[in-house]
């Protein structure tokens, strides 16, 4: 349930809500002559969405890890969730979001079931 319910809510915030704010402001920039937002907008939207949600998994390390704010800024272009969040967008912008979330679960709970495995094949002495 948690990786639905996770899927769900953080599909909402960044490929729903934050991508549309980051590509309306791209097209302001950056647009065809029909008005739409152009190809580097929509790329743009797409990498800003995805930092923000590889940053946002970053948070609760933080503190502990990180000691300058430029390498916790660069570090979260190595979180693996950054670019997890560009796949999510592009399915976003192509497939839709059910799309985006049905992938988003699918991962979760593959992910949550090989952490599962992991700890209950551990020896305990």
């Amino acid at each position: 349930m948690v990786a639905v319910a996770a899927a769900i809510s953080e599909e909402i915030q960044f490929r729903l809500v934050l991508f549309a704010i980051v590509a309306w402001m791209a097209r302001l920039f950056s647009r065809d002559s029909a008005g739409r937002p152009g190809r580097g907008a929509m790329w743009c939207a797409t990498i800003v969405q995805g930092y923000a949600f590889g940053m946002i998994h970053l948070v609760p390390f933080a503190g502990s890890m990180f000691h300058s704010k430029i390498l916790l800024l660069l570090a979260g272009l190595l979180m693996p969730q950054t670019w997890e969040g560009v796949v999510f967008g592009r399915l976003y912008l192509r497939r839709g979001l059910e799309a985006a979330m049905l992938a988003h679960a699918t991962m979760d709970t593959a992910l949550f079931a090989i952490a599962a495995a992991a700890v209950l094949h551990t020896p305990l002495g």
